[in-house]
């Protein structure tokens, strides 16, 4: 039978008799759409729509705790306006004021994203087995552990053509453990299955990442990851084939940040062929960018230390030159814990996928998952905390509340004016304030120790 992991996280199976009824389901369900001849796209929407329920019913799904939920409610006492009027109001007779306030937001994307299971063993099992631990150093900041652990995975096995004898099958296991044997007995991998291991590497060093499928005509004709990065508090994309990433300054992008230059790009492009008299379809577009290269605006790929004569021949036959037409399409994967569970067919988390809006992303009119409406669904903040202050009676306390969503979440570091932090795992305080300047700090820490971004506020009493 098919292994699910609870909300607990624990491993269960489902029951025989409804795995294989089930299981009669999926199957009458797909052969009766084939003979009848039902186009891949009504299928794949009836499939969601009508198998998917029934199966994650039977199946269950996977819901990993990801912290202390912020209520909505609370969203008026999380201003410095409503800060001040708390601690006013628990402070009679004083001056009080808010000196400073870092309070980030965060949005609770609407999509139903597969966190992998923090406490699962087999992470730790992982990161012995690639050496992960080793590449965290003292003085590495996460980018560049990001970039060790892409270029560690690629430099496992080199990339062959497609079809080739000695490669990973595209439809193999996606269980890191699978491909690191396949790779150390001689075979070669593929985008896709390099992508599988970066993966899980990252969540084994106690980060999260997804799958993203990429493509010029369709996002299927490669795959990368996007990690989220604390440090530069974006999803960030790392190409693992290529061993590479993108950078525009100091800052490096996302598969979408990549997809709105090209888009830009190509707009420019039409606009000038239109002008010039020109058919665009018999122009090489590589010419048009050698010609405006201001139009890449300031896009350069970053390169790992791996060599394989495969990486520069893919960049410089593309027309950017740096395969910024890749990502013309992309979707991302809505799960990324492959390392715990296997779902069952038509399972909605098994192919989950999800793109930019459809009006954003014309060229995806035969994509097959979800549209989302708001972009911000697509790329949710996480590992932040957002705290929101009431009053406490008149003793000059201010109860505090926080909210998070930090996958894989441990607790709350929590730090006031200045003394040893404690970690706590509620989602209320009491907080007393004394006379001069109070301050409290927070993170959300994850099972691996990984510290998310401060949050912190400074109130005076006098």
């Amino acid at each position: 039978m098919w292994d699910v992991v609870d909300r607990a996280g624990e491993r269960r199976r489902g029951p025989r008799l409804r795995g294989v009824f089930a299981a009669f389901v999926c199957i009458g369900f797909v052969t009766t759409a084939t003979v009848i001849e039902v186009p891949r796209a009504l299928r794949v929407r009836l499939a969601h729509a009508i198998g998917a329920p029934l199966v994650a019913r039977v199946f269950g799904e996977s819901l990993p705790l990801n912290g202390p939920r912020w209520n909505r409610e609370w969203g008026a006492s999380a201003t410095p306006g409503a800060i001040q009027a708390a601690v006013a109001a628990s402070c009679p007779g004083r001056t009080t004021r808010v000196v400073s306030l870092h309070n980030p937001r965060f949005h609770e994307t609407s999509l139903h994203f597969a966190y992998q299971d923090a406490t699962d063993p087999r992470l730790r099992e992982l990161d012995a087995t690639l050496g992960l631990s080793a590449l965290r150093t003292d003085t590495a900041d996460e980018l560049q552990l990001f970039r060790r652990i892409t270029s560690l995975v690629r430099g496992l096995a080199d990339h062959t053509d497609a079809g080739a004898s000695d490669q990973y099958p595209h439809n193999g296991s996606r269980d890191a453990f699978a491909i690191v044997r396949a790779a150390r007995n001689g075979q070669t991998l593929n985008c896709f299955t390099y992508s599988m291991l970066l993966i899980q590497s990252l969540a084994a060093m106690g980060y999260t990442s997804r799958l993203v499928s990429a493509g010029y005509s369709e996002p299927r004709e490669h795959g990368a990851v996007e990690a989220w990065s604390t440090q530069y508090h974006k999803w960030i994309l790392l190409d693992p084939d290529n061993d590479l990433l993108y950078m525009r300054g100091d800052v490096p992008l996302s598969a979408l940040d990549l997809q709105q230059v090209e888009s830009s790009v190509e707009r420019h492009f039409q606009q000038w062929a239109v002008e010039q008299e020109r058919d665009p379809s018999s122009l090489e577009l590589a010419e048009f960018v050698n010609t405006h290269p201001e139009l890449l605006e300031g896009v350069r790929p970053v390169r790992g230390p791996v060599q394989s004569g495969r990486i520069p021949r893919i960049l410089g036959r593309t027309p950017t030159r740096i395969a910024l037409e890749m990502y013309r399409s992309f979707s991302v994967s809505l799960r990324n814990d492959y390392l715990s569970v296997s779902y069952p067919l038509l399972h909605p988390q098994r192919w989950g996928e999800a793109a930019p809006p459809a009006g954003a992303a014309h060229w995806l009119a035969a994509f097959d998952g979800v549209f989302v409406d708001n972009v911000a669904d697509l790329y949710w903040p996480l590992d932040v905390v957002r705290m929101a202050f009431a009053p406490a009676g008149d003793s000059c306390a201010v109860r505090v509340s926080f909210g998070t969503v930090t996958p894989g979440f441990r607790g709350l570091l929590i730090t006031t004016n200045g003394e040893a932090g404690r970690e706590m795992i509620g989602s209320t305080m009491l907080w007393n304030l004394t006379d001069g300047e109070n301050s409290i700090a927070v993170r959300a820490v994850n099972q691996q120790g990984v510290q998310g971004e401060l949050s912190s506020a400074t109130i005076l009493v006098q």
